[in-house]
């Protein structure tokens, strides 16, 4: 075949790892360290949410039994979800508030503002 510039890097990297004994090691992926966001991004996304969820539970005071469409707070262009044709918990909200929260302090979103936003997109897909 046609062996080309990397064909012969690859082979003499290869050659390199079996003369010197010490054969080059990939992390696998469970002993990769993953980028943790700092507390004070976990404070901001648990705060953010925590005003969704106060939002949501206001609404749905305010408009009992039925379909409630709820103004997210902090959203620009204004954000508006639809709830559920039923009443959705504290408990429920709350479990789903820190599992956002959990998974985008592992998986951080750089852009702070759109939290709000990504915490009723979170919430439309879960609930």
């Amino acid at each position: 075949g046609g062996g080309g510039a990397a064909d012969r890097e690859v082979v003499a990297a290869v050659y390199a790892a079996i003369a010197s004994g010490h054969a080059p090691q990939e992390r696998a992926v469970a002993t990769v360290t993953s980028h943790h966001a700092g507390a004070d991004v976990a404070h901001l996304l648990d705060r953010h949410a925590r005003a969704v969820v106060s939002a949501i539970m206001d609404a749905q005071r305010q408009s009992p039994g039925g379909s409630v469409s709820v103004i997210i707070p902090s959203t620009t262009p204004t954000k508006r979800i639809l709830l559920p044709p039923r009443v959705v918990g504290a408990p429920e909200l709350s479990r789903l508030r820190k599992q956002f929260v959990k998974i985008h302090t592992l998986h951080p979103i750089v852009d702070v503002p759109a939290f709000p936003a990504a915490f009723a997109d979170f919430l439309e897909a879960n609930l």
